[in-house]
C-alpha cells in the first residue's frame, strides 16, 4: 500500500457527503501544500491530523475551511482540536497564534482527576474561565478577575465530577473561546 506524502499544489477536500475523517492524508509534508481548501463536507468532523495541524501553524497560502461538521467547521476549530490531542506543542502554538486575542489549550485530554487549562492573552483584560457540563451549565468557576498580558495555567481538580464530556469556557471582554474536556475514571 502506498501513502501520499506530497501534494505539490493546492489540497482540495470538498462536496463529499460521506467523508468523516481525513486520516489517510496524515503523512503529507505540510510544506508541499500551497492552499488548503476543506468545505461542504457535512460529516467531516475530524480534521486534526499532523499534516493539517502543522500546515495551520505556518500556511503557505490561503486557508479555506467552512461548512463541515463541528470540529472541522473553521480554522479555529481545527487549531483547537490539534492542541487538544497534543499534535502541536504549546511553544510553537504560542508564537504562531500570539496575534490572536487569546487561545486555550487543555491537557491531558482525556483527563482523569485533573486537567490543566493553559491560555495566552495578548493584552490586559478581564478574564472569566469556567467549566461547563454538556448542557452548558457552569459546574466550576476557575478564574474571574483582570489578568495581565501573558501565559497562564490553571489546574482544575475534576475528581468530583462524573466521567463525561465537559467544556472550559474562556471569556475576555466580548470574546469567548471554548475547549472540550473529556473526563475518564
Amino acid at each position: 500500500m502506498q501513502t501520499i506524502d506530497s501534494i505539490g499544489g493546492d489540497l482540495w477536500i470538498y462536496d463529499n457527503n460521506v467523508l468523516e475523517n481525513i486520516e489517510g492524508l496524515d503523512n503529507i509534508a505540510p510544506s508541499s501544500i500551497n492552499n488548503l481548501n476543506i468545505y461542504n463536507n457535512p460529516l467531516l468532523a475530524d480534521c486534526e491530523i499532523v499534516s493539517i495541524c502543522e500546515y495551520l501553524l505556518s500556511p503557505n497560502g490561503i486557508v479555506t475551511i467552512y461548512n463541515n461538521a463541528t470540529g472541522c467547521n473553521n480554522p479555529e476549530e481545527v487549531q483547537e482540536a490539534c492542541l487538544q490531542i497534543g499534535i502541536q506543542d504549546a511553544d510553537m502554538f504560542h508564537s504562531a497564534f500570539a496575534s490572536q486575542q487569546f487561545v486555550v489549550h487543555v491537557y491531558p485530554n482525556p483527563g482523569n482527576g485533573f486537567v490543566t487549562i493553559e491560555y495566552f492573552l495578548d493584552k490586559d483584560v478581564m478574564v472569566s474561565l469556567s467549566i461547563l457540563d454538556y448542557l452548558g451549565c457552569q459546574v466550576d468557576l476557575l478564574v474571574n478577575e483582570k489578568k495581565l498580558r501573558g501565559k497562564y495555567e490553571v489546574v482544575s481538580v475534576a475528581s468530583g465530577l462524573p466521567e463525561g464530556v465537559y467544556y472550559c469556557r474562556l471569556q475576555t471582554g466580548s470574546k469567548v473561546k471554548t475547549g472540550k474536556i473529556i473526563l475518564i475514571k
